[in-house]
């Protein structure tokens, strides 16, 4: 029973294979059809209770990207080396099933339903450009040499007042964590905030306050307003960042993220991604349904080892 998990494993678990599910998966999150990505998700032991679509695509394609071949045979080995039938048992129900399918809708794939228009000629993928195989004048507070401009520290009163006309991230910061109180946060308390900080769906239109957030390691400003981005390069311990799903056409301001691991950039209007060529540390990057330019770029950051999914 062993030699012939074993054997089976080796002989039909190809990146081809996976590449085939993965498929299925960005065509899933292409369509935003979130019931199937939960679905799926949950068949293969996520937790999605407190997942956002992007965040757990982002984590379902990592199981499956061909990508992670060489990874997943070395397990196998392991698992054989070992004895170990069970965990190989497991490995043929996630890798060779036919769930990913399954767990489609049984309808016609939901028309697409986005928040903000995007334009038509879209950058796609298909079976021949899978991802395996700007300079620009940047944010107004991000100049093209990559620096930001010296300009006078802003006060924690300045802060509190957000831009008017405009609900802020210090807005959505301020009910996240003291809700209707007559309380808003102030500078200090945003540089006390480390960790995660999830502001998804907020109706967030300007970022004023975040520049504060300097402790933060994990961020998600998905299905926001969101247009300019410059203020996020001052955090430099962010290590994921999650902004699908906004009106964003520039990250030039994302340069100084050199410690940045995950980007998902996916739903927004971004067609210059040059500006990530010199994130060293970048491993994961999403740019779904961006009408991205310049398909060399994608190729380099691939060769580098980063995995794009576009």
């Amino acid at each position: 029973m062993l030699d012939e998990l074993y054997s089976e494993l080796l002989r039909s678990l190809t990146a081809s294979r996976l590449k085939e599910i993965s498929i299925a998966v960005i065509d899933g999150y292409r369509n935003k059809d979130h019931a199937y990505l939960k679905r799926l998700a949950r068949s293969i032991g996520l937790d999605t209770s407190h997942e956002d679509a992007g965040r757990l695509f982002g984590r379902i394609i990592q199981v499956f990207h061909p990508d992670k071949i060489n990874k997943i045979i070395r397990d196998i080995e392991e698992h054989y080396r070992n004895a170990d039938a069970g965990a190989l048992r497991r490995m043929k129900e996630l890798y060779l099933s036919n769930s990913f399918r399954e767990l489609r809708s049984a309808a016609e794939t939901p028309a697409r339903d986005y928040d903000h228009v995007f334009e038509e000629d879209e950058y796609g993928y298909g079976e021949d450009d899978f991802g395996y195989d700007e300079e620009t004048a940047g944010d107004d507070d991000y100049d093209s040499g990559g620096e930001y401009p010296e300009e006078e520290d802003v006060g924690a009163d300045e802060v509190e007042a957000g831009i008017d006309g405009e609900y802020s991230f210090i807005d959505a910061v301020t009910h996240h964590f003291v809700g209707n109180l007559d309380y808003r946060l102030t500078a200090e308390d945003l540089m006390n905030l480390d960790g995660e900080l999830d502001l998804s769906g907020c109706d967030i239109d300007d970022l004023a306050g975040v520049e504060y957030c300097i402790h933060v390691s994990a961020l998600n400003l998905s299905g926001n307003n969101i247009m300019k981005i410059g203020a996020l390069g001052r955090l430099a311990n962010l290590d994921s960042l999650f902004i699908s799903e906004n009106r964003i056409e520039d990250i030039s301001g994302l340069r100084g993220l050199s410690g940045l691991r995950e980007l998902d950039i996916s739903f927004n209007r971004v067609e210059d991604i040059s500006p990530l060529l010199g994130l060293g540390s970048l491993e994961y990057l999403n740019i779904v349904n961006n009408p991205v330019r310049d398909k060399k770029i994608i190729d380099e950051l691939i060769a580098r080892g980063v995995m794009v999914i576009y």
